[in-house]
């Protein structure tokens, strides 16, 4: 469902973007919902030229989608760095990490960050958190929860060590 700008899954998930890969056919009704997400101020991106074709409710009905001004077309199918930056986060590092990946959800009482060294060394960075308050580690394996040290916040960010062995994650 739409709401305040943002996409938001039956996961609890929110998107402020979505970019959508290039495909021949797509479903009126999926385009509605596009539509209806980019004039609350969300972004649309489509890869390519974009849909070739919109269906109704079977390929009997298939028509041409014609401009779709509220949406950005990606000329190509391959997502360049440029892009990429061009794209609102809800999580930054102080340097340069690719290979320190994260997934990011959103409770009712709090937020959940996931974080994950896929690189074969370890890595460091300060990673920067929308939002405000205490922060956690949670030890699924365990079952503890310890406050994290070395934490700074202030308007409306938060600022957390990580420091990652190989193939290690951290929620």
């Amino acid at each position: 469902r739409v709401e305040h700008g943002r996409l938001r899954n039956l996961s609890g998930q929110s998107y402020s973007v979505v970019i959508v890969p290039r495909m021949k056919i797509l479903s009126r009704a999926l385009l509605g919902r596009l539509k209806l997400f980019a004039e609350h101020g969300g972004k649309v991106y489509f890869t390519g030229s974009g849909p070739d074709s919109l269906r109704g409710r079977s390929f009997l009905q298939l028509s041409v989608p014609g401009d779709l001004p509220w949406a950005t077309r990606i000329t190509s199918d391959t997502l360049t760095t440029a892009v990429l930056g061009a794209l609102p986060h809800d999580m930054q590092l102080d340097r340069q990490c690719p290979e320190i990946k994260y997934l990011h959800r959103e409770l009712k009482d709090g937020d959940l960050y996931y974080f994950f060294n896929a690189a074969a060394s370890r890595k460091a960075a300060t990673a920067t958190l929308e939002g405000n308050g205490p922060v956690q580690v949670w030890n699924p394996k365990t079952g503890t929860i310890v406050p994290l040290g070395g934490t700074y916040q202030g308007k409306g960010v938060v600022k957390i060590p990580l420091d990652l062995a190989a193939g290690e994650a951290r929620i």
